[in-house]
């Protein structure tokens, strides 16, 4: 679980840097962070590779009209107040975050098997959170429900 732990810290480092820089991501997920071998095998975590977010800075826009209809892009990463309105917050990207670490802590996908309407309706108008088995490291846990708070300002703060 180290390793986990040590890929969710440079995740957090990076979009620090980003959101400090005044970037918003807009499309934080899984696809978006790459692993990139290094040379050293006891690094961080003991690991032998560095996660590397890419992707960002394209200020994307969401239609919430297509967003439950668009079977090409993943929403499951996504934000209720993007689902809903469409537009990208550091605020959205630490939701982002959230489900990043809870796919990374559990080794599940987020909302698995439900179809972008149903995901939408769970969290936009059912407020439903993803749900940690009971083995998932607490650290983790936490970190990962409070990005996903429904209610933003108890979520952690993304720039200071």
């Amino acid at each position: 679980m180290l390793a986990v732990m040590a890929t969710t810290a440079e995740v957090a480092a990076a979009m620090l840097l980003l959101h400090r820089a005044g970037i918003v991501h807009g499309d934080l997920s899984a696809a978006n962070v790459l692993l990139s071998s290094c040379d050293y095998t006891a690094g961080f975590g003991g690991r032998n590779f560095v996660a590397k977010v890419t992707d960002f800075g394209l200020q994307q826009r969401y239609d919430p009209a297509t967003l439950a209809d668009n079977p090409y892009h993943s929403i499951a990463h996504l934000a209720p107040e993007v689902l809903q309105h469409g537009t990208c917050t550091k605020a959205a990207d630490v939701y982002s975050f959230g489900v990043l670490i809870f796919m990374m802590a559990t080794g599940s996908s987020a909302w698995a098997g439900l179809p972008h309407a149903a995901i939408v309706e769970a969290v936009c108008t059912h407020k439903r959170q993803l749900a940690f088995a009971p083995e998932a490291p607490l650290p983790l846990t936490l970190l990962a429900r409070a990005c996903m708070a429904h209610n933003l300002p108890s979520g952690p703060a993304s720039s200071t």
